[in-house]
């Protein structure tokens, strides 16, 4: 029987991948900020990255898109990264574009990963 991926453990997942890139990860405690990004980032060039998880069909709900929305207008760099039941990860730029990218692709632009 294939274990179910949850949102928690792909968090846990996406921290350690960032971290390994020299990444400060902060997970954002969902008891005290319901809608806000479940993780803010800063890359090792002091870029700060808001990120948004989903697992599944699970969709962004009303005030995670209203924060998303006011990040961006305030010039932030707002992304959603989902994993799919059964398939590979994606990175949605939150820009009114929705630009996606493969994690890989967007390691590369957003944390300075070379290739």
């Amino acid at each position: 029987m294939k274990k179910k991926l949850n949102e928690r453990a792909f968090v846990s997942e996406l921290v350690k991948i960032f971290r390994q890139h020299d990444c400060f990860v902060h997970k954002v405690a969902e008891r005290f900020a319901s809608g806000f990004p479940d993780l803010i980032i800063i890359n090792p060039h002091g870029k700060v990255l808001f990120v948004e998880v989903k697992v599944g069909k699970n969709k962004l709900s009303p005030l995670q898109e209203h924060f998303l929305s006011k990040i961006q207008e305030h010039r932030g760099n707002a992304y959603v990264i989902t994993k799919p039941a059964a398939g590979q990860m994606e990175v949605l730029e939150y820009d009114g574009l929705m630009m996606t990218y493969t994690l890989e692709e967007w390691l590369q632009k957003c944390v300075g990963v070379k290739g």
